[in-house]
């Protein structure tokens, strides 16, 4: 009987992924572009298979020394069925692709801001919310020079140029 559960190994690898260990790699592809774990060797799946169930049974409590409760047994049993070493290839992936791919905001120099299409003057989601200096918007802007202009501003000012109304 196929166990696969949305491409993964089974749903126990899928529901652990999609709750737990996506969030933690992003963080961890951020703290690796910011020069730590330099001394980790993110190339052997044993290692990070071991690191990434160590940190669900830290996140699930399991590790904490105190009654072992029904709660925790079936958190256990449940963990037990993760393919943790495809959860590894998966994290190893992700690692190779983007550590290296993060930065700080160009107005706040808040760490952790997603390098996109190679620019690396990036700003965080609170520094792209601005005051348009055209229409007075509260929204994202386009940086423009000197000014922020808002997305509707800045294609009105394109269609002037161009001439379209």
């Amino acid at each position: 009987m196929d166990k696969k559960y949305n491409g993964w190994a089974n749903y126990a690898t899928w529901r652990i992924q999609l709750e737990i260990i996506e969030d933690y790699v992003r963080v961890l592809a951020e703290d690796i572009s910011a020069g730590h774990y330099d001394d980790f060797d993110w190339s052997d799946s044993s290692v990070v298979s071991d690191t990434l169930k160590d940190y669900v049974e830290e996140v699930l409590g399991l590790n904490v020394e105190d009654d072992y409760t029904l709660v925790k047994s079936y958190a256990s049993a449940f963990i037990d069925d993760v393919d943790w070493y495809e959860l590894a290839k998966h994290a190893q992936e992700y690692l190779d692709k983007n550590a290296g791919q993060f930065t700080t905001c160009g107005e706040c120099e808040k760490w952790g801001i997603e390098i996109i299409d190679g620019m690396a003057d990036s700003y965080c989601r609170d520094c792209q919310l601005a005051v348009c200096d055209e229409c007075d918007k509260y929204d994202s802007f386009v940086l423009l020079t000197d000014s922020q202009v808002c997305e509707d501003c800045t294609k009105k000012n394109h269609n002037k140029v161009k001439g379209v109304k």
